[in-house]
C-alpha cells in the first residue's frame, strides 16, 4: 500500500465530498472543504486557531482525507475518512501518523479527537496510534456520545 499526501485543491472537494457522504450520517457542507482548497489547504478560524487538510492519493484517486486544528501546543484531528472501498488497507493509519507528523513539525506536543462511542474501527485505529481513552460527552453526536482520545506527541 503506498499513498501520496498533499494539501487539498478545489479540483478535489467533489470527491472528498462523496467519501464524506459515505463515511458519516452528517456530513459536512462541502463548501467547509471548498473554503480550505481555496486557501491551498490551510486557513485560520475565526477563534486564531489554524485548520488544515491534506488529501490521500493513491495511484492518482483521492482515496481520503484529515482536517485538524492547531491552537496553543495542542492539535485537535477534526475530521479523517477513507473511502469505503479502499478500508482496511492501512490507508487510515497513513493519513493519521501523517497529521501527527504535522503537528509535531509545528511544535505541537499533545493530539485530541472525538470518535463515537459505536465506531469500533476508528476507535482501534487511534488506540493503535497510541491516543488513550480520556473522556466522554454526552450527545456530542446527537442522540450518540463521542469518546474523546488523547495522546502525547
Amino acid at each position: 500500500m503506498e499513498g501520496n499526501l498533499r494539501p487539498v485543491l478545489e479540483t478535489d472537494v467533489e470527491r472528498i465530498a462523496e467519501i464524506e457522504e459515505s463515511s458519516f450520517p452528517d456530513p459536512w457542507d462541502p463548501e467547509m472543504f471548498r473554503i480550505l482548497a481555496r486557501q491551498s489547504g490551510r486557513a485560520l478560524s475565526t477563534t486564531g486557531s489554524l485548520i488544515e487538510m491534506m488529501v490521500l492519493t493513491h495511484r492518482q484517486e483521492i482515496v481520503g482525507y484529515a482536517v485538524w486544528e492547531q491552537k496553543g501546543g495542542e492539535g485537535h484531528l477534526i475530521n479523517l475518512a477513507v473511502a469505503g472501498e479502499h478500508r482496511s488497507q492501512g490507508f487510515g493509519r497513513l493519513i493519521l501518523e501523517e497529521v501527527l507528523v504535522q503537528m509535531r513539525k509545528r511544535g505541537r506536543t499533545h493530539a485530541t479527537l472525538e470518535v463515537r462511542e459505536s465506531n469500533s474501527i476508528a476507535r482501534h485505529l487511534y488506540e493503535r496510534a497510541g491516543f488513550a481513552a480520556s473522556g466522554r460527552v454526552v450527545g456530542f453526536y446527537g442522540a450518540e456520545d463521542a469518546i474523546i482520545y488523547s495522546s502525547n506527541l
